[in-house]
């Protein structure tokens, strides 16, 4: 009986490190999939950011062109214009207007 009590005793051993191994297996597994979904909807976000910002831009673009073509206050920015307004959406709390600004004036006056 001793003999049987220590094989039964060695076969939960086993059975043990085998569940251990299982659970080790699957929890790699959990860390995988989770991140592999992080990656997936970070890289959606990004996508969806960089739409958004580019719809603002353009469409900021869009006025702005209005504004310098049929603007009554043209005369009074001149080619100051861009820098007067980075100033302004910057009071606003407009992220990195001034950048923007900068690039949109050398392009646009450059142009001309």
């Amino acid at each position: 009986m001793k003999g049987q009590a220590s094989r039964s005793g060695a076969g939960d051993d086993a059975g043990e490190r085998s569940r251990g191994r299982e659970v080790r297996n699957d929890f790699r597994a959990l860390v995988q999939t989770i991140a592999r979904i992080h990656g997936e909807l970070a890289e959606q976000t990004t996508r969806a950011v960089n739409t958004g910002l580019r719809l603002r831009n353009w469409t900021a673009g869009m006025h702005i062109a209005k504004c310098e073509l049929n603007g009554a206050d043209k005369g009074r920015y001149g080619e100051k214009l861009f820098q007067v307004l980075a100033e302004k959406l910057s009071a606003e709390s407009v992220s990195n207007c001034s950048r923007r600004m900068e690039r949109i004036s050398s392009v646009s006056w450059r142009s001309k």
